[in-house]
């Protein structure tokens, strides 16, 4: 794990324009690589910026069909959650994991698993009753 970078991604960047445009560059690629890694090509994926106001780092998202992946709304945290689709912005139950945690694509991809077998087992628990 790279350190420096792992720190442009904890670091409280409010009021640090430079910081801002680091943190942004640093957890787009950190979700392109993901999804990559999650074999997804161009058009399967929305990769979405928020800069925010002067006051907060902002907020990278990695959006599929299937999955919602947020970095920058906690420090240290990353949000996994399932999702129905790219225009499913409520989803199913927050999961919170360490940011390092991107820095380790097969356990990233652990997890998305782990979380999307959670939904189907959430979606048939509430479809049989």
């Amino acid at each position: 794990m790279n350190q420096p970078q792992m720190n442009v991604l904890r670091r409280d960047n409010a009021g640090n324009w430079h910081g801002k445009q680091a943190f942004a560059r640093q957890a787009r690629a950190l979700l392109k690589n993901l999804a990559i890694a999650m074999g997804l090509k161009p058009g399967e994926y929305d990769l979405a910026s928020m800069r925010g106001g002067i006051a907060v780092n902002g907020e990278m998202v990695l959006h599929t069909n299937t999955v919602y992946i947020m970095v920058g709304a906690l420090p240290d945290q990353v949000l996994v959650r399932a999702c129905r689709s790219r225009r499913d912005y409520k989803g199913y139950a927050n999961h919170w994991i360490p940011v390092a945690a991107l820095f380790d694509m097969d356990g990233m991809l652990r997890i998305i698993r782990k979380v999307q077998e959670d939904r189907e087992d959430t979606w048939s628990k509430h479809s049989s009753a």
